[in-house]
């Protein structure tokens, strides 16, 4: 049985009576100042740039403010360039839009992330 997350959009899998598995994925960064960061798509649209009102806030000179979204829906992660000046690409090609896989390489300007997959599984309280 699959089911919504209304308030995030998330998957939800029901594996057994007692249990809930939710389908997940993060964003760690690989180069540049802030290596090592990780953070969780935790929303339907998530944002990133080097502006504040970004999700995830890159401080580098070749990111752009509002550099490219990631958008959860049905069929998985969506990356959309904004307009970027240093453009994005995915697994080493420019992309305007295109879907993430597993352990794909996104590169936003010259900072370079990885795309991590995970879940959690939570205990239905008897």
């Amino acid at each position: 049985m699959t089911t919504r997350a209304s308030h995030s959009d998330l998957t939800l899998h029901a594996r057994s009576e007692r249990a809930i598995e939710l389908s997940r994925c993060a964003l760690v960064v690989l180069s540049g100042a802030q290596r090592g960061a990780e953070r969780v798509i935790d929303q339907p649209i998530f944002r990133i740039g080097k502006s504040p009102e970004n999700d995830l806030v890159l401080g580098d000179d070749t990111v752009s403010r509002t550099h490219c979204e990631i958008l959860h829906d049905e069929r998985g992660f969506l990356v959309r360039d904004l307009g970027s000046t240093n453009g994005t690409l995915l697994d080493g090609r420019e992309v305007k839009e295109a879907y993430l896989t597993p352990g794909s390489a996104l590169t936003i300007g010259s900072i370079e992330l990885k795309l991590r997959p995970f879940s959690e599984r939570y205990e239905r309280q008897k």
